[in-house]
């Protein structure tokens, strides 16, 4: 009962629609450079076929934000729900554990994963610490961009149906002590591949 989910058809939006017009512009070097730490290949050629990888110069912002046009050099990933770009994540190889979005729309890497597992075709949904994990691991799983209310209810709403899985066991106990509520989805560390 873990088979992959079907990506959500593409929905045309006028992000969606700029995003991609960047997206043809992504330099190879770029491709080499996450081969080489890395992301699976055909993960990357996924990506950039469905227009979901571009790079850009960028202008970081306050509180996890950011602005087209600026003098940071990063690679831009889409954030999609149901299909549709509603947000843009920039990252950069140099300091992983940092992010920024471009309109704070967005709140989640692999939504068709979250989907999969509120509807019961995955009992085990990974957890992945960032989206250069989560790029690392292929998209197959989830990466929680922004821990809003929104994303920890969505989290708590999967019962005890599906586990969720994290790297280790100190993310996994932090993900427990977050999401301690009725209803509260079974968190384990992840321990080699989950079945696909």
């Amino acid at each position: 009962m873990n088979d992959v989910p079907a990506p959500w058809p593409e929905v045309m939006t006028d992000l969606g629609l700029e995003f991609g017009y960047r997206s043809l512009m992504l330099p190879f070097a770029i491709v080499r450079h996450l081969v080489s730490i890395g992301v699976p290949a055909p993960f990357v050629a996924q990506l950039t076929g469905a227009g979901d990888l571009a790079r850009a110069r960028i202008a970081l912002g306050d509180h996890g934000m950011f602005d087209w046009d600026g003098d940071t050099i990063a690679l831009l990933l889409a954030v999609r729900d149901q299909g549709a770009v509603i947000d843009v994540c920039a990252v950069r190889s140099s300091e992983p554990e940092e992010w920024h979005l471009l309109n704070g729309e967005g709140w989640l890497l692999g939504d068709e994963w979250l989907h999969a597992a509120q509807i019961g075709t995955v009992s085990r949904l990974r957890l992945f610490g960032n989206p250069f994990e989560w790029l690392r691991g292929a998209g197959a799983g989830i990466c929680l961009l922004d821990w809003s209310r929104e994303a920890i209810g969505a989290l708590r709403s999967l019962g005890d149906g599906v586990t969720l899985t994290c790297d280790d066991d100190g993310a996994a106990e932090r993900l427990r002590q977050i999401l301690t509520w009725g209803g509260l989805p079974v968190v384990a560390a992840h321990k080699g591949q989950i079945a696909a």
